[in-house]
């Protein structure tokens, strides 16, 4: 526990629980109060692991949850055999002396590591590399169910034990009671159990690999949260300002061309829909959903509602990264390894992934000519994965002799030399080589083609080149056919990757069968794309230069800040990295990552 100002032993700020057995087999606590950092380092040196948690507090909502703005408050810590420590760093300071040498060398155990670890690197500057997550290893056990995993959920379903008070977002900051104490003192107090059992239960489930290579991860993505994105704030202002404006402009086109005398709000779906059905050839409009409204794109009306909604969406978006930029101008996006159930990241506060190439992307500018930015991704790789994974020789052969493979999609669509291909032949074979091997119906890709590449396409031409697709990809067709079986199996109830990663599916019936056919047929490729993502990552991250950082990950993208004077050589780290993490992964296919330098992100693209 922690005695802080107000509570008894008001000079004591660091507070030992030690257990000791005396004569008769009895155990009894021994209590011990140093006040210093040293004294605490030298009871913990020996040993191997440290189980650890923080409580955090703010002046503002949602600070506690931000490592620059929100402060800590306790610092938990406990050996294996039960010594137990609770620090209250709010009146000891962030400078723990001899003790961040012990935390940095010992592995440390914690339910969610990402944010602790996090919020430790920024105030106290510690950077453990040695770090075990019971939160990512239950996530990796019950990927792809709706199960919560936060610590009691986890302590009731693999140790029994009973929820506690939950006091995780009492008020931190003042005098701490009893129970907030005991709270804090809680939260350690069973996680070497924990993460016993959840070892052997990733064994077991032959999911460790997956667990290697995520644990390997998370130091990695601590580094990539703490050094930020640098952005043009100035910059980003005034674009702010000019879509602002073009999203009035847009918004005034929109009421031009709908019939009534008074504006509509154009958020509310509820007023839109109504407005819309109102047109000519509209009256039958079921919603306003983007996809549905791409299908009547032709409509005046619905055309300038999506121009204004894409105006508007980008200003939300610019909005979302001014008010989360630091003072430094970095941007320090959340990054979630398993945020998707197929291994993918995902990033929030701000998504950075929903960036889209163009101008956007040129507001990510480093500061100052001694830097710049080096960006690489995949090219195709879940479709190479799938050529390997399907056994689809028609595509391993396009790729081994260095073709364009969609335009050899279009070829065999359409029956013609790839020489003879139009460009607009070649956009609708891209739509279909990403879109049927990832179960996409034909209305799906005759929306697809509309809305991505203006292109406008019968369904029934769409079905028809799906058919055609298949007859010409029959290695895939046959994958996607051992995909619906695998679908209505009753006794199929997972899907793994090529490293074991697994995902539960759905029950096996009617309702849920398309959900289990796109999982089955979909997982195990993009599943061994992320995999592979990753491994690069964890080959990338220790060659990088010591000013070298990961600032960001996109899809199948690595974003590296770095001198100027190391570019050319990081790029190479980067793209080599890449290719060969992936090539060691999936062999049988040529995976490229072509790298580019720049002052912005776009500009390096």
């Amino acid at each position: 526990m922690v005695f802080s100002r107000g509570a008894r032993r008001k000079k004591n700020k660091i507070h030992i629980k030690y257990p000791c057995l005396y004569r008769g087999g009895k155990a009894k606590q021994l209590q011990i109060f140093p006040n210093t950092f040293e004294e605490v380092a030298t009871l913990l040196r020996s040993s191997e692991t440290l189980a650890a948690d923080i409580e955090t507090y703010g002046d503002k909502k949602g600070d506690a949850l931000n490592p620059r703005k929100g402060e800590i408050r306790l610092l938990s810590l406990r050996t294996r055999d039960g010594l137990a420590c609770t620090i209250d760093l709010q009146a000891l300071g962030y400078d723990l002396g001899p003790l961040k040498t012990v935390l940095e060398t010992a592995t440390l155990i914690f339910h969610r590591a990402r944010f602790d670890v996090g919020f430790l690197r920024e105030k106290c500057g510690l950077n453990p590399r040695n770090i075990v997550c019971t939160l990512t290893a239950a996530q990796i056990l019950t990927n792809g169910t709706r199960v919560p995993n936060k610590l009691d959920t986890c302590l009731k379903r693999y140790l029994d034990i009973e929820p506690g008070a939950e006091l995780g977002k009492s008020d931190w900051s003042g005098e701490l009671t009893e129970e907030q104490l005991a709270y804090a003192e809680r939260d350690t107090e069973h996680l070497h159990a924990l993460w016993d059992v959840l070892r052997e239960e990733l064994v077991a489930e032959q999911l460790w690999p997956t667990w290697e290579l995520e644990r390997d991860l998370l130091p990695i993505v601590v580094d990539m949260e703490h050094a930020g994105f640098q952005i043009s704030v100035d910059a980003t202002r005034e674009y702010l300002a000019k879509m602002e404006a073009e999203c009035e402009a847009r918004a005034q086109a929109v009421y031009d061309v709908l019939p009534g005398p008074e504006p509509i709000n154009l958020r509310s779906p509820k007023q839109v829909l109504p407005a819309l059905r109102s047109v000519p050839g509209l009256e039958e409009l079921p919603n306003t959903g983007k996809d549905t409204l791409a299908r009547y794109s032709d409509h005046v009306p619905v055309a300038k509602l999506l121009d204004y909604r894409h105006a508007q969406e980008q200003v939300k978006q610019l909005t979302s990264y001014l008010k989360e930029v630091d003072a430094q101008g970095r941007i320090h996006s959340e990054f979630n390894p398993m945020g998707a159930a197929t291994g993918r990241f995902t990033s929030s506060r701000p998504n950075l992934q929903n960036a889209g190439r163009g101008p956007i992307r040129n507001l990510f500018a480093v500061a100052g000519p001694d830097r710049k930015l080096v960006v690489a991704d995949f090219g195709q790789v879940e479709l190479r994965v799938a050529a390997v994974l399907s056994g689809e020789t028609r595509m391993l052969e396009a790729y081994e002799a260095g073709e364009d493979l969609h335009g050899k999609t279009a070829a065999i669509l359409l029956g013609k030399p790839v020489s003879e291909v139009t460009a607009e032949e070649r956009q609708a074979a891209k739509s279909a080589n990403f879109g049927f091997t990832f179960c996409q119906t034909a209305n799906g890709l005759a929306r697809q083609a509309r809305t991505q590449y203006g292109l406008k396409l019968s369904e029934a031409k769409a079905r028809d080149i799906k058919r055609k697709f298949f007859a010409g990809y029959p290695r895939l067709s046959q994958w996607h056919a051992r995909s619906r079986q695998m679908a209505h199996d009753e006794e199929v109830n997972t899907v793994r990757s090529k490293l074991g990663r697994r995902r539960w599916l759905r029950p096996a019936d009617e309702d849920h069968w398309w959900s289990r056919y796109t999982q089955c047929a979909n997982t195990p490729i993009q599943a061994a794309a992320a995999d592979g993502f990753k491994m690069s990552m964890v080959k990338l991250a220790p060659q990088l230069p010591p000013d070298a950082s990961i600032v960001s990950v996109i899809h199948d993208e690595i974003v590296v800040e770095c001198a100027a004077d190391d570019a050319e050589h990081v790029a190479g780290l980067v793209s080599r990295s890449m290719e060969e993490a992936m090539g060691a992964y999936i062999p049988g296919v040529a995976f490229t990552a072509e790298a580019g330098i720049g002052d912005n992100w776009g500009e390096a693209k």
